[in-house]
């Protein structure tokens, strides 16, 4: 070792930028609100995304760290895993810690699938930034031009989180029943959807 710093290549940077990119791209995709109203403050917007970006960073140097015979750094993606896994856990105690100020309690098992939905969304990030190097990398072992190069990474990266988001989705009320609007009738306090009781907690008349 002369002690010279060691000058990253052109195609190594640009691997590593847009694998970053589109490793945080998949996470910004999936982060949306949804009937759990959760992130919905910018503060939980920019931790998930703050995540997604490390995430994305661990998935895209893993290629030129192994290429580099830079082995140690390969162990980062080990560490990374007990990282989400440790933010799944801060996750579950922060919403248990709001039970208490829900109008409708949503239970610990439900509680755990939204913190276990958040665990495996992190993954997302650095598979596709993973995938998007990888595949890059490939093109530069095939001696294509840096344009080829990141048209790979970027539908490679697009490619693996369609299938990942396809695959991690659960099912809705349409694919276990047939909807259809339906006529709903309020008798006093009673509520009736096509003649058939639901409640009798419709409140006042000016409620209703």
């Amino acid at each position: 070792m002369d002690g010279r710093p060691t000058v990253i290549s052109a195609e190594e940077l640009l691997l590593i930028l847009v694998a970053t990119l589109m490793g945080t791209m998949a996470r910004v995709l999936a982060l949306k609100v949804d009937y759990k109203q959760y992130p919905s403050y910018p503060n939980g917007y920019l931790l998930h995304i703050v995540l997604a970006f490390i995430a994305a960073i661990i998935g895209a140097v893993a290629i030129p760290a192994i290429k580099s015979n830079n082995y140690t750094a390969v162990t980062f993606l080990a560490l990374a895993v007990q990282h989400f896994r440790d933010v799944r856990k801060t996750e579950r105690e922060s919403l248990l810690d709001l039970e208490a100020t829900e109008y409708t309690p949503r239970g610990e098992a439900y509680i755990d699938g939204i913190a276990k939905t958040f665990e495996s969304r992190n993954y997302f990030a650095l598979v596709v930034a993973f995938t998007s190097a990888l595949c890059m990398e490939i093109a530069v072992y095939l001696q294509l031009g840096l344009a080829v190069q990141s048209l790979v990474g970027v539908a490679s990266g697009f490619l693996v989180y369609k299938t990942i988001n396809g695959f991690s989705k659960g099912k809705t009320i349409g694919d276990v029943a047939r909807l259809r609007l339906a006529q709903i009738a309020v008798e006093g306090s009673e509520v009736l959807v096509e003649g058939i009781f639901v409640t009798n907690l419709a409140g006042t008349a000016n409620a209703q």
